[in-house]
């Protein structure tokens, strides 16, 4: 036996004598009012072992193994659906929206409206050897039906009823389920009248919500899906003339049966959850990959980044004050560093394998190199570098890197001054490339095709381009965006959320036109990121044949050539070599090593290292 507790959020199942309870589908969040009030009716596909269920709140109607494993949306054009009923022999799925009562295939496909301007419909049934549709309305409270094509709508009794809520059939009899205030009784009456029903049971003190009867002779027939899942890897869904492969969070291979997983997606985070949605198709509600969701890590997740290569997800969650990361999958869900206090923006190196974020604490930007992280993340925490130590007044947000250039770029909330900055990744050559205009500099992201940056001001409610030094600045949207948390780029879309609008954004990253909500109701969405296989090419970098020639940090200069900076001491007069500031408390009897000890002068050139540098025994000296 299967049921939805709405209250719960779950739909569960249980042996008849009271075993084997379980709940294939449990609440993900007890405390998110989405997971409340959500469910509006349930139905099983006897004949391939599925369950349907609809969402009212979200507008959809899923399916699923009888486990619940392999969830997936079927239709998601629907509004307020409730009631469902299937009849796999023919391949169709019936449900009642707002005002309407609709069919679609077992897929989804085929959307067809039976009946329209319906009044409360409160539950629905199938004669499957009739092909004819019957329904309880409880606002004329009568019982109705209609054949499979929506021709011949019948009401079938329309007195001596108190408030319909339940049909069941089987054989020549129809039972219902009545109730009168908090009194439910259940009735039975020949099809051929209606007005001959007598009284079954009657329920003091309990209204009545459902009824089913338990009969093979209810649940017959057979389809496609029947033997072998219709050799589906996952989902078999008849639609009457085919078995139709359906995949969960996954798509259906060049093969027809099994799944495969997708190549790019967009991830957002909300609360303890981060959630996946498809870029370019926005009627697709599935989501690409599972929902990832541990509430052992993730209470108040923000920041979002990723490593394509090694299908890794990074995040920060604020209340834990961590830096975390997790597989793609929702496995090896760790913390990579603790201790590091409200982290709203985080973003990784693809060539240098670093993470770099702002800090708001106190107005920081740092970096982890994942060279460096164990398992123990307290003991990771001496790995984390401080490139950056702003003002006291500034409050870096979000922060972009762009590898091959070697530079960070941040936004910086800054009440008098607003900005967005860069730098180099060492901390060397800090400046502000926007400082008019601006209020509240909230999202940025980069788009490395194209070499521009993309920026929301949550105070002006506007999204603008630009080129990566600043120049040619151009407004994308004034109006849609009204306080854009975070952006992200792919192809030729922009997406962002958003607190006002709760939703999750796409656009034209020229233009700021076509504006889609992929995803609505969502309380405050934070990070958002597309992934997506990039290579970035920064062969021309000279950085990287052999390190451009610095014995210390090489970095690229505004026209691409490389130069030389030292993270300690000063630049030789060659512009490659690093010098330690000389050791003034040195006597001149002895030599200054440039690692800052002192030496008698004839320990040197005798072939045997004394200063821990040993520049004492350098050809140079």
């Amino acid at each position: 036996m299967y049921w939805g507790d709405s209250e719960r959020g779950t739909i569960s199942r249980i042996k008849r004598d009271g075993t084997q309870r379980f709940d294939l589908l449990p609440a993900i969040d007890t405390t998110d009012p989405k997971q409340q009030d959500w469910l509006g009716g349930i139905a099983v596909d006897w004949v391939a072992g599925n369950i349907y269920w609809s969402d009212m709140k979200r507008n959809l109607i899923e399916v699923a193994r009888l486990d619940g494993s392999h969830r997936h949306v079927v239709v998601s054009s629907v509004e307020t659906p409730t009631a469902l009923a299937v009849d796999p022999v023919q391949g169709l799925l019936f449900y009642v929206g707002s005002g309407i009562i609709g069919r679609t295939g077992l897929d989804g496909s085929q959307s067809f409206i039976l009946v329209n301007q319906t009044g409360t419909v409160s539950n629905l049934i199938l004669d499957i050897d009739a092909t004819k549709v019957y329904w309880c309305d409880s606002g004329s409270k009568s019982i109705m039906k209609v054949d499979y094509d929506g021709n011949l709508k019948t009401p079938l009794l329309n007195h001596s009823l108190d408030n319909p809520v339940a049909l069941a059939k089987i054989d020549d009899y129809l039972y219902w389920a009545d109730n009168n205030n908090n009194k439910g009784s259940i009735k039975v009456a020949p099809l051929s009248n209606l007005s001959d029903f007598k009284d079954i049971l009657k329920s003091e003190g309990n209204s009545l919500k459902d009824l089913k009867i338990f009969s093979r002779r209810v649940q017959k027939g057979s389809n496609m899906c029947a033997e072998n899942n219709g050799g589906c890897e996952q989902l078999c869904l008849f639609n009457g003339t085919s078995a139709i492969c359906a995949c969960s969070h996954s798509r259906v291979a060049a093969d027809g049966s099994s799944c495969e997983p997708y190549d790019n997606f967009l991830l957002f985070s909300y609360r303890s959850t981060i959630e996946s949605i498809h870029m370019t198709d926005h009627t697709n509600k599935n989501g690409p990959i599972h929902a990832v969701h541990n509430t052992t890590f993730m209470r108040n997740v923000i920041a979002l980044s990723y490593d394509y290569e090694n299908s890794v997800i990074f995040y920060s969650d604020v209340q834990m004050s961590t830096i975390n990361s997790v597989q793609f999958n929702g496995s090896r869900n760790q913390v990579l560093v603790s201790h590091q206090g409200r982290v709203e923006g985080l973003t990784y190196d693809i060539v240098n394998k670093m993470l770099f974020w702002t800090s708001n604490n106190d107005a920081s930007i740092r970096s982890l190199e994942l060279i460096h992280v164990s398992e123990n993340a307290d003991n990771n925490t001496q790995f984390v570098k401080r490139i950056l130590m702003l003002n006291s007044n500034d409050k870096p947000r979000g922060i972009a890197v762009e590898p091959c250039m070697g530079m960070i770029y941040w936004t910086n909330w800054n009440e008098e001054t607003p900005s967005i900055q860069r730098a180099y990744v060492t901390g060397y050559g800090i400046e502000s490339i926007i400082r008019t205009d601006v209020k509240m500099p909230n999202a940025l992201t980069l788009d490395f095709d194209e070499h521009k940056l993309y920026w929301a001001d949550a105070r002006l409610d506007k999204i603008e381009r630009a080129n990566y030094d600043g120049t040619h600045r151009t407004v994308l949207a004034h109006s849609t965006p009204k306080h854009a948390f975070s952006m992200a780029v792919y192809g030729d879309l922009l997406f962002w959320t958003d607190w006002v609008l709760h939703a999750v954004v796409r656009a034209s990253k020229y233009s700021g036109a076509d504006v889609v909500f992929l995803r609505e109701n969502i309380d405050r969405p934070m990070g958002i990121i597309a992934v997506q296989n990039t290579t970035i090419n920064c062969d021309s970098n000279q950085c990287k044949i052999l390190n451009g020639g610095c014995e210390d940090v090489c970095i690229l200069s505004k026209n691409g050539t490389a130069s030389c900076q030292c993270s300690r001491g000063t630049l030789a007069p060659d512009g490659r070599r690093c010098l330690l500031l000389p050791n003034i408390n040195c006597d001149k009897n002895q030599f200054s090593c440039v690692s800052g000890e002192c030496i008698p002068l004839e320990l040197t050139c005798d072939n045997i290292t004394h200063c821990l540098d040993g520049s004492d025994e350098r050809r140079s000296y």
